[in-house]
């Protein structure tokens, strides 16, 4: 089995494994205690509106999990930066998409300074895709793009 059919099937792996979690939780939604609703309605948004703003919550909490997991996953990446740098290696950090919020900016920041200080090396966003290509020669973003339907 060649890298790229492997990769396919750890995605393959996560996107089913995630898409039977979404289904279990939307059936668990259909006998949840609805009472906060009612905060809801107080604010403008109706019974339908309510759910459909919980069902999402929780897909997006599902999808986040799984795809830092597989992420995990396709580049094993366990180890501390400053036990790595002990051991005599230089750490490499790999952040696939940037950060939105204000409060993570700052924290991957402040680790990209760490990486910085100790003689690593940190990759963010399309660096980070360009990295894994020319480490692996594998065009990562590109599987994913191949991926999505």
């Amino acid at each position: 089995m060649s890298n790229d059919e492997m990769m396919y099937e750890i995605i393959k792996r996560y996107k089913e494994e995630l898409q039977k979690k979404i289904k279990e939780r939307e059936q668990e939604m259909q006998s949840d205690n609805n009472e906060h609703y009612l905060i809801y309605k107080a604010l403008g948004f109706t019974s339908k509106e309510g759910y459909l703003i919980d069902y999402q919550q929780n897909v997006g909490r599902f999808l986040y999990k799984y795809a830092g997991s597989l992420l995990e996953e396709l580049k094993k990446e366990h180890k501390r930066v400053r036990i790595i740098r002990e051991a005599g290696y230089i750490p490499v950090r790999i952040m696939f998409f940037e950060s939105n919020r204000e409060q993570a900016k700052k924290i991957q920041n402040k680790l990209k300074q760490l990486y910085e200080d100790i003689g690593g090396e940190y990759y963010s966003g399309e660096n980070a895709w360009k990295y894994i290509e020319k480490k692996t020669g594998i065009n990562l973003k590109s599987v994913f793009e191949k991926m999505k339907e």
